[in-house]
């Protein structure tokens, strides 16, 4: 079993601490939690409990919770965070463990309802689980920073409140991210496997995402920013906001029959399209259309359909529908890929496609 470092804080001041783990671990979990659950899973055989009533939802929405995840020259991950400390109904309780056969780094963050008398139970320190609660008064912030030594296979965050930013080493294999609210933005390069990235509340900016297989990206209510390439199927859907995409998929090969579909309810759509070959289909409801790069160039305002091929008919198996509700749609295609190698595609940050399409 690997053994959480104690921070030298953690003895004298609760609202801030930080833990150290062996770099073993080839998937990282972040979760953030309402309340305390009744039963927590046992994680290298220990288990903790603890139950609460009142999970005062009104509050949690004033409450915040940032987290990044960066780099380390060192040999051990870093789990490193600080809680202000104004008084609130709520704790904030942070939680950094191994999973049983030393594979999985499981961050926990749960918010703690100090109105209910079962919120005062203490949990117990295990030897590879640190616990540090902050309390508050008004609004809670809480800043967790993870600091990874090496590539991981899967990264994984799921909850109702968290805004994740990652500068971190590459993810290999599945790069998972569903919050009910929060913001998700990608800054350092992430080449996998297969990628889905889902807010209900909160935009989206990612600035470099290759991914080999299967890409998702949705925000409900929230804006949009990405540059997606190497995929073979893509779902980009925002419900309220606008939409700046810049899509390199995977289809240089003729044969192979990918599909990338685009969808906005209310917002812009503006993306920039970047070696497809294939058959597309655009359908606006309300608002001004522009294609260009097609074999039917067109300008409508108004509802219109538009369908047809990118690079001569039959081109290619790959397919591109886009549909937009209400709000300008902007998409230009180009035969030609920005850079010849493959990996260099998305090498620097993106120039996003001008903003002729914003509502």
């Amino acid at each position: 079993m690997s053994k959480a470092q104690p921070s030298p804080s953690e003895a004298t001041d609760p609202s801030k601490g930080s833990f150290s783990f062996p770099a073993t671990f080839s998937a990282l979990k972040v979760t953030t939690l309402d309340d305390l659950p009744s039963e927590t899973p046992s994680r290298n055989n220990n288990t903790s409990s603890s139950k609460n009533n009142d999970s005062s939802q009104g509050n949690l929405i004033r409450d915040t919770v940032n987290v990044t995840v960066g780099r380390t020259d060192g040999k051990h991950a870093l789990v490193e965070f600080s809680i202000n400390e104004r008084k609130n109904a709520h704790q904030i309780t942070v939680t950094a463990s191994t999973s049983e056969d030393n594979d999985t780094l499981n961050v926990d963050i749960q918010f703690v309802s100090t109105d209910s008398p079962s919120s005062s139970k203490k949990l117990s320190f295990f030897e590879n689980m640190k616990t540090f609660m902050g309390g508050n008064k008004g609004k809670l912030k809480a800043q967790i920073q993870i600091l990874l030594p090496v590539d991981i296979a899967e990264f994984n965050m799921t909850g109702h409140l968290g805004n994740l930013t990652w500068d971190g080493p590459n993810v290999t294999s599945k790069f998972i991210v569903k919050l009910d609210v929060g913001t998700v933005a990608i800054k350092s390069p992430i080449r996998c496997n297969e990628a889905n990235i889902k807010t209900n509340v909160g935009s989206l900016k990612l600035e470099d995402l290759r991914v080999s297989d299967s890409v998702r990206v949705k925000a409900d209510v929230g804006e949009i920013q990405a540059n997606l390439a190497g995929y073979k199927d893509a779902n980009v859907e925002s419900g309220v906001g606008s939409m700046t995409v810049r899509l390199s998929p995977m289809c240089m090969d003729p044969t192979v029959a990918g599909l990338t579909e685009l969808k906005s309810g209310v917002g812009a759509i503006n993306a920039s399209v970047y070696g497809f070959k294939g058959r597309y289909a655009v359908t606006s409801g309300l608002g001004f259309l522009k294609l260009s790069g097609v074999d039917k160039p067109s300008k409508n305002v108004g509802s219109s359909n538009n369908d047809g091929w990118v690079g001569g008919e039959k081109a290619g198996e790959a397919r591109f529908s886009c549909t937009s509700g209400v709000g300008k749609t902007r998409i230009a295609f180009d035969e030609e890929v920005p850079m010849s190698e493959e990996d260099a595609v998305l090498a620097d940050p993106p120039a996003y496609p001008d903003t002729e399409a914003k509502m």
